[in-house]
């Protein structure tokens, strides 16, 4: 049966889709509206609608995985019970992983790194490599609890982090740290992969504003 849908320009599919990527359906997860992609689960009923719209839709779901901690959706492994909104899982079982382009790691709220190191593994990002991943979004604020004392025993969970990146993608040529409206950790908290990656780094960039004006395409 013909859908009406179809005929709707790629160009305004795309942006459709991209809007409930970062952002979900109206309603959902108030708490969490901090323009960071917390939406992704939002598409999956976008992928069964017609060709047009899964080949549409498919490209960005599955080209992104996003690792969102924080989030209040929770993982449950060995280690125990982790806060995290993340497409990993479904992308790694989907077989689109070789061709998944960027991966996008926020931390809600005031996490601290070793947060991101348990759900980077607890989300399955960590423990595969990711061939065809070359951009990075990386978004981490500072807060009260990452700020006291409590934040100077953070080296170790910061080399943890960067270990998991550095192993995860070897072709990563840019990295976006996202600043958003209030102070993050920056470019500080990747610095053993920016090292690491700087002969094959084209881009490096703190970028002062939200990522949804980043623009993720196809």
């Amino acid at each position: 049966m013909h859908c009406d849908f179809d005929t709707l320009p790629p160009r305004v599919l795309t942006r459709v889709f991209e809007y409930l990527f970062w952002t979900g359906l109206c309603g959902d997860h108030r708490a969490e509206q901090m323009v960071l992609p917390i939406g992704q689960f939002a598409m999956l009923a976008c992928l069964s609608v017609s060709h047009a719209w899964r080949k549409r839709a498919a490209g960005l779901f599955y080209r992104t995985a996003v690792v969102a901690v924080g989030a209040s959706d929770t993982v449950m492994t060995a280690s125990g019970e982790h806060r995290v909104r993340t497409n990993v899982r479904l992308v790694l079982e989907s077989g689109y992983a070789p061709k998944t382009t960027r991966l996008a790691v926020f931390s809600i709220g005031s996490m601290m790194p070793e947060d991101l190191d348990e759900c980077l593994v607890a989300s399955e990002f960590a423990g595969f490599e990711w061939p065809s991943i070359d951009t990075l979004y990386f978004y981490h604020p500072l807060g009260p609890e990452n700020q006291g004392p409590a934040s100077l025993d953070q080296d170790e969970p910061i080399d943890s982090v960067n270990r998991h990146l550095i192993a995860s993608m070897p072709n990563l040529e840019r990295i976006y740290t996202l600043s958003g409206t209030c102070d993050s950790f920056g470019l500080f908290a990747l610095d053993d992969l920016i090292n690491e990656r700087m002969p094959h780094l084209n881009s490096l960039t703190a970028v002062a504003q939200g990522p949804l004006k980043l623009g993720f395409h196809g």
